[in-house]
């Protein structure tokens, strides 16, 4: 089959179906979900959220066929796709139904699963790295990293908020768009990005810190690629609790209210579980 993009195969791994659509038109799609129906035509288990977008884009069969769903459960998440649809055209097209964020741990906190499609992440990968203007610089604010900024500066030690040095990259535009499908970002308009880069063989870390409490806005949302990590929160107003949350690549962490002001969060560099990791902080910078 020919490949429908440059996705590393086992970011794309097929799988066998017993169905009777032909191997071209199957493709695992991760969409969150957790209730399935059976596709009339094809037979193939599809998000119940997204049956219709599965009958208008590939299913031929199934536009003259009963549509009598039969609810099934299970975590395969499977839906006929056309060959030649890309992952980040069907990202988009099935983004109202696949923002789902998982159940909080903390009061504020928010982790959305997949949040971008491989294609959309070797984009920005590939804008953050090849910015010549903009070049990852050694940064030991909050750790040991490497980092780069876009938008509104925030001059910490001065207090003060600085006119943007670079403009916020126009590869982020649909994926900002995107975040306001979530009810928790839907007046969520950020104007200042922060990149981060963790090298594990260079000992990169992130120390405990809470991201300034009057600069920046009430919401925090983080962006993870490359890699995954796991992120520990330890409160540090009221009874003690912690918690160390995996971070998966292409997921999309939010921290607002309790999880966002009482919290600490680190990344200390044994939890670093790839290699490299890059994530993109967006914050709504008080000026």
């Amino acid at each position: 089959m020919r490949p429908t993009s440059k996705v590393a195969p086992k970011k794309r791994a097929l799988k066998k179906s017993s169905s009777r659509a032909s191997p071209q038109q199957q493709r695992l799609v991760n969409t969150g979900a957790s209730s399935f129906v059976e596709c009339p035509a094809c037979q193939l288990k599809v998000a119940t959220t997204l049956i219709n977008v599965h009958l208008d884009l590939d299913c031929k069969p199934a536009r003259n066929a009963s549509q009598k769903q039969t609810p099934l459960t299970g975590r395969e998440e499977t839906i006929c796709l056309d060959e030649q649809a890309s992952c980040s055209s069907v990202f988009v097209a099935l983004s109202s139904s696949r923002v789902q964020p998982k159940p909080s741990v903390m009061n504020g906190y928010q982790l959305v699963e997949n949040f971008i499609s491989c294609e959309e992440e070797e984009k920005l990968i590939f804008a953050m790295d090849s910015d010549a203007r903009n070049l990852w610089k050694p940064y030991s604010f909050t750790g040991l990293n490497n980092g780069k900024s876009y938008g509104l500066v925030m001059a910490l030690g001065k207090r003060k908020i600085l006119a943007p040095k670079f403009e916020m990259p126009h590869v982020l535009e649909p994926i900002m768009e995107r975040m306001r499908s979530i009810p928790l970002l839907a007046e969520f308009f950020p104007n200042e990005m922060n990149s981060l880069e963790y090298i594990r063989e260079s000992g990169h870390f992130l120390r405990p810190h809470v991201d300034d409490r009057q600069l920046s806005g009430t919401l925090i949302v983080n962006l993870s690629m490359c890699g995954e990590c796991y992120m520990t929160f330890k409160r540090e107003r009221g009874a003690y609790e912690c918690h160390k949350i995996r971070l998966k690549q292409r997921s999309l962490q939010i921290l607002t209210g309790d999880s966002r002001y009482n919290f600490t969060h680190e990344i200390e560099n044994r939890d670093l579980l790839s290699p490299r990791r890059v994530s993109i902080t967006f914050r709504e910078v008080i000026s």
